[in-house]
């Protein structure tokens, strides 16, 4: 037991040796996270980036030196490197870390880049976002900025949980800077979300789920649709009995009032 715990132990080490190597060596390439699997065969390296093409460099570049660099460094064996593209990297702070720090060494304001990065992770459909920016910033004493939106665990469960960390340091114009993003995620479920689950009574109301509803409304719609239609049919039907009956009596008459004249004109028995 305490050999598999060593072995456990070491093998999460060196993943972290990796993924802080790689960070450093991918820059710019929006390096979000790694995942090394242990076969039979050697060992296959899972490297997640928001752009491939960079990740993997011209002609495979970068994955060859990568490859070097892991064999003779961390003293893997049998190495192969697989790069992945991140599927909502505005989920992934360590994406969102870097993008801020290169856009605040292109020079762009602070305040800007926060507001605006921390937007994107909301729309991107996290709970909470928490950007912080340390060092000088705005004036030759540091000083710490804080931008937040949506909710964010700080502790307990919920933030060991469902609240990723990404840290990066970047040299600015007025000097270093640490960034700190902190990010909820969409599936995260709180000890105070509260479900009500109750068998309904005689006096209870049946609670129905917007798409029930709908259906129920759509069903609606198309039966007084339906009863519109049969009293418009109906409506019509007794137009045209009303009509023909009229046209009878009408014939009628007519044919009165020719008895009426054939009689008139007859000869009288007396001429």
């Amino acid at each position: 037991m305490g050999k598999l715990v060593r072995q456990f132990t070491e093998r999460r080490l060196k993943q972290k040796f990796i993924e802080e190597y790689l960070r450093k060596e991918l820059v710019g390439a929006e390096f979000g996270g790694l995942s090394i699997h242990y076969t039979s065969m050697g060992e296959r390296v899972t490297i997640k980036a928001g752009r491939v093409g960079l990740a993997i460099g011209r002609r495979g570049r970068n994955i060859k030196k990568i490859t070097n660099d892991l064999k003779n460094l961390f003293g893997l064996t049998n190495v192969q490197i697989e790069v992945e593209d991140l599927e909502n990297p505005e989920l992934n702070p360590h994406v969102m870390a870097e993008r801020i720090a290169i856009s605040l060494q292109k020079g762009r304001h602070f305040r800007r880049t926060a507001h605006g990065t921390v937007r994107r992770v909301i729309a991107a459909g996290a709970k909470g976002c928490e950007v912080r920016i340390a060092g000088n910033i705005g004036s030759e004493r540091a000083r710490r900025e804080t931008f937040r939106q949506g909710y964010v665990a700080k502790c307990g469960h919920p933030a060991e949980i469902f609240v990723d960390e990404g840290f990066t340091v970047v040299m600015a114009r007025r000097g270093v800077m640490g960034i700190t993003i902190k990010i909820m995620q969409p599936d995260a479920v709180l000890p105070d979300d509260i479900e009500i689950i109750a068998e309904p009574t005689a006096k209870s109301k049946e609670v129905l789920t917007p798409q029930e509803e709908a259906e129920i409304e759509t069903k609606i719609e198309e039966g007084e649709e339906g009863t519109t239609e049969m009293e418009k049919l109906e409506e019509a039907t007794e137009e045209a009995e009303e009509d023909s009956s009229e046209e009878v009596e009408a014939l009628d008459v007519l044919e009165e009032d020719e008895e009426k004249e054939e009689e008139h004109d007859l000869p009288s028995p007396e001429e």
